[in-house]
């Protein structure tokens, strides 16, 4: 396993629009995640993908919205996530 992408509900018009994001992820072959409010978060997926052995994990931040955090809070989350995960963890790219 390679390559993965994530998509990821930014705020909470995302939550609403799970399915449809849900459906549109599924589309590319890749999964949903949400920042906030939402389950599975961003670094349960991450968590979720890296255990399954994925080597590059690419997040694509999706805001319905301009209630949405700014797209450095998701390099910020990612990056905390890649720092715990510490020696092994794959690329995670936004």
């Amino acid at each position: 396993m390679d390559e993965v992408l994530v998509v990821v509900g930014m705020s909470t018009r995302e939550v609403a629009a799970r399915e449809d994001l849900a459906a549109s992820a599924r589309a590319l072959g890749g999964s949903l995640a949400f920042l906030q409010l939402a389950d599975p978060s961003l670094s349960r997926e991450l968590t979720r993908l890296a255990d399954a052995g994925h080597r590059r994990i690419v997040l694509v931040g999706v805001s319905l919205g301009s209630l949405a955090p700014a797209a450095s809070w998701l390099r910020r989350i990612a990056a905390a996530w890649w720092r715990e995960r510490g020696p092994g963890a794959p690329v995670v790219e936004v």
